[in-house]
């Protein structure tokens, strides 16, 4: 176990070398290269290069002039190059309506902190300002030392997976200390420059190394490979213990076979401006290799195992009912429903048995930044990270353990929050026959989707995935009927909390579909204004319906 982290974090150390190492760029192919070298090394059977469009954005170096000073700045991607000049308009955080009251942004440029519970939502603070006329966008840090963050800026704020336009005006990060300066500097006039550069079709690069095993059933051990600034947690140490594992995994009886891939253009690099930028290798692989999925077993992806509790973000029922019979593991991890972020969640969308180990909830401060360096690294996570896998390997490859089906049924049922559906015991006994893996990953392609609760420019929060979330809308039905009780024994306060934990929307990003909810937001307005009997007769026919 020892030897595996010792060489896992001297790994770290070469592939830092590289630098930053944006999707389709000369970085990308060169860390690839090394990759691919050694994976050669060891005693795999097959390696290979799979290559595929990409969109490349890369920074040759942006930065800000203001007061007579040049303060040093990151471009976010995918900012085109421009050069603009207007008075600096400080806005706060930009996600309650009341930062914006006042601002005259028209003709000017916008500075906005970045906000730490929902770092993505910096691309709907953006687009908040660009609608309201600013010209430039600059975005300062939460994390003190000179920390300068990534994040990518699309031109919409939905999430669909074609075509957008770019950001139209140029938007950079500077550090919090730098950014509390620009805040002395409101009124005055400074000007912003991008070097940019965007390729609309450039080349990414995906290495797999496949390991014979003695069936053709295939366990998927991944990682991606590109990364914005520094990038050791994301995802240099998901690299390197691929790396190494390439070594160990030769040594090994296995039943199944294995195909190692690191994967390039994760953070982003879908063609023609897609909102649904990342995760672009992953999903360019399962559409070239659709023919081959059937064999695919399972998938364990590594994405930002550094430090803090370790979260194992899994498929479905199935994973979630086979780790939980795991001894041991638990003790040094949670468990959850895969999210919409990861590589694994291609593969979950297909049906497919799939698992990220992550402490990604931990690493926001260092997350896309130039402080995600070696020192970050807990030397214990990644040993407890690295039993787990080798816990998950033994059984999987070496024992080659079947994932037993029938609890997708008990899932659904226990998502009908006690309505009794009838086809739920007929459609467990068909997931407990032998022959029930095509029909369980069926099932659960058509049925899970991500979602988001609420409206992208009204509400914040990450994005979830779930199997049949549109059941999600009997919790509603619950939540109402706790309202109503509350407001017919007078307590208002507490229909209200009710009320307001309600999403006004519920959305299937990437697809956009709605899915079933029930917007009650409007009578929290009412309630405030006395109107408590109108309320409860409205709450009384959406229970009974």
């Amino acid at each position: 176990m020892e030897y595996l982290v010792r060489g896992i974090l001297e790994e770290v150390r070469r592939l830092v070398d590289f630098g930053e190492v944006p999707p389709a760029s000369d970085e990308e192919r060169k860390i690839a290269t090394y990759v691919k070298y050694k994976f050669e090394e060891t005693d795999l059977d097959q390696v290979e290069i799979f290559e595929f469009k990409s969109l490349l954005w890369y920074d040759l170096g942006s930065y800000l002039l203001a007061n007579g000073l040049r303060i040093s700045a990151v471009a976010l991607p995918y900012t085109l190059p421009s050069e603009v000049e207007g008075r600096l308009v400080h806005i706060g955080l930009g996600i309650d309506p009341k930062d914006w009251r006042e601002k005259d942004l028209e003709g000017n440029i916008a500075l906005i902190q970045f906000f730490k519970e929902d770092i993505d939502s910096a691309k709907h603070q953006y687009l908040e300002a660009v609608e309201r006329g600013a010209i430039g966008v600059i975005f300062y840090d939460f994390v003190p030392g000179g920390t300068l963050r990534r994040i990518v800026i699309t031109g919409v704020h939905e999430y669909h997976y074609g075509q957008s336009p770019p950001p139209v005006v140029p938007v950079l990060a500077v550090s919090l200390e730098d950014g509390l300066k620009l805040r002395e500097m409101c009124g005055r006039r400074v000007r912003l420059v991008s070097n940019s550069v965007i390729v609309p079709e450039s080349i990414s690069m995906s290495v797999i190394g496949i390991l014979n095993g003695k069936s053709e059933e295939e366990i998927l051990i991944t990682a991606h490979h590109d990364h914005w600034l520094t990038g050791v947690g994301d995802n240099l140490i998901g690299t390197a213990i691929l790396v190494v594992l390439s070594r160990y995994l030769c040594k090994l009886d296995r039943k199944r076979s294995i195909k190692l891939i690191s994967f390039g253009s994760e953070e982003a690099g879908a063609l023609n401006f897609s909102p649904w930028y990342w995760a672009h290798g992953s999903r360019e692989y399962v559409r070239v290799y659709k023919k081959e999925l059937e064999n695919v077993h399972a998938v364990l992806n590594i994405d930002i195992l550094t430090r803090g509790s370790i979260v194992l973000y899994t498929s479905g029922p199935e994973f979630i009912s086979f780790i939980r019979n795991l001894p041991g593991i638990l003790y040094y991890s949670k468990i959850t429903y895969d999210i919409p972020y990861f590589d694994s969640f291609t593969f979950t969308m297909e049906g497919i048995p799939s698992l990220t180990l992550s402490t990604m909830e931990e690493y926001i401060n260092y997350y896309h930044t130039n402080k995600d360096s070696l020192n970050r690294i807990d030397r214990t996570t990644l040993r407890r990270g690295v039993r787990i896998l080798l816990t998950l390997i033994e059984e999987l490859i070496v024992k080659g353990f079947e994932f037993e089906y029938s609890s997708i049924a008990d899932y659904i049922r226990a998502k009908c929050n006690g309505y009794e559906l009838r086809a739920l015991n007929r459609l467990k006994n068909l997931l407990s026959q032998p022959e029930a893996k095509t029909l369980a990953r069926t099932l659960k392609k058509v049925l899970t989707r991500p979602y988001f609760n609420g409206d992208y420019r009204l509400d914040i929060g990450p994005f979830k995935a779930d199997l049949v979330p549109q059941l999600s809308i009997l919790k509603d039905i619950r939540k109402i009927e706790i309202a109503l009780e509350s407001l017919k024994r007078g307590k208002i306060k507490e229909g209200i909390k009710e009320i307001e934990n309600i999403p006004r929307r519920r959305i299937a990003p990437g697809t956009e579909e709605e899915l079933p909810s029930i917007n009650v937001v409007p009578l929290v307005k009412l309630l405030e204004s006395g109107f408590v009997d109108s309320v409860i007769r409205v709450l009384n026919v959406l229970s009974n319906t």
